[in-house]
């Protein structure tokens, strides 16, 4: 937990350089500059921590523990299957740089690999479908709030 929360200040620290480079280049309003910086900061903190807590909450055996294989990738860990957090915190990430890219195709190129991402989760056994499923819906509905 501690080094996601590394990440998300790495993360944010890169959208506040990339708003402040399209600041220089467009004429933005400085309260819709800082409303998204608040917004693409608060709304992917938000997922992360309610996804961790619903993890715990629904402690769901992860596909190698119930069937007893060898997952592709060596794992000590337990439960906490049920939602992906590795898909909601790619998805919303995809919804963010979607809303702030001036090239849109950026953010579709980034979902794509979010999508690509939850089959690779789903393949080396950490997760079944329904985890990634949900999990994308989390990140997609939370990124929806980044437009409004």
């Amino acid at each position: 937990m501690f080094v996601l929360a590394y990440g998300f200040l790495l993360f944010s620290l890169i959208i506040a350089i990339f708003l402040s480079y399209n600041q220089q280049q467009n004429s933005i309003d400085y309260f819709k500059y800082i409303g998204t910086l608040v917004k693409i900061t608060i709304v992917p903190l938000v997922v992360v921590v309610s996804v961790t807590i619903l993890r715990k909450v629904s402690d769901s055996k992860r596909p190698y523990e119930e069937f007893n294989f060898k997952p592709l990738l060596a794992r000590k860990k337990h439960g906490e299957s049920f939602p992906s957090r590795h898909i909601a915190c790619a998805s919303v990430i995809s919804m963010v740089i979607l809303s702030v890219s001036a090239v849109w195709v950026l953010g579709i190129v980034f979902f794509l690999l979010t999508l690509l991402l939850a089959a690779m989760r789903v393949i080396s056994g950490m997760h079944y479908v329904r985890d990634v499923v949900v999990s994308l819906g989390i990140g997609i509905i939370a990124g929806l709030f980044i437009f409004l």
